[in-house]
């Protein structure tokens, strides 16, 4: 096991199987041989949902620093930090088409840092600071690293 990424997780439970044998058990999650009255037999099937929970929390990270990576999207958050705004509203400092901004509205919400709401026939965009909190739990033990520089 890579313990090394794991402390850098913060992780108490390392997210990676140790074999081929630990990965078919982590799958077999959920099947009826693996319950007995009702309840999880053994440690693999608790270690499973440990791993899943640990893969789809670093999936969530991927997605916002990938949505962060844009200098559009960020601008667009930028915006949102003063309110609500419509699709309209947001694009139009942009030069680029309505569609465009439209798909980096999209990749925003797939991350989960803007949510939208349909008003009529507006779309409504309001900021969800919880996955940049993610973020900034994930980047802070760099902090000294980067104050030391600064």
């Amino acid at each position: 096991m890579n313990f090394a990424f794991c402390e850098l997780l913060h992780s108490p439970v390392c997210a990676f199987p140790e074999s081929r044998q630990t990965q078919a058990r982590s799958r077999s999650i959920g099947r009826s041989s693996d319950l007995k009255d009702g309840n999880e037999t053994g440690s693999t099937a608790r270690s499973g949902t440990i791993i899943n929970h640990m893969v789809e929390h670093i999936e969530a990270l991927d997605r916002a620093f990938s949505a962060l990576g844009d200098a559009t999207r960020r601008a667009i958050l930028r915006r949102l930090t003063e309110g609500s705004a419509t699709v309209t509203e947001l694009a139009d400092p942009f030069e680029m088409s309505l569609n465009a901004v439209s798909k980096h509205i999209r990749v925003l919400e797939r991350a989960g840092l803007l949510k939208r709401e349909v008003r009529g026939r507006e779309h409504w965009c309001s900021l969800n600071p919880l996955p940049l909190s993610q973020v900034t739990d994930w980047t802070e033990p760099y902090r000294v690293l980067w104050e030391r520089v600064g």
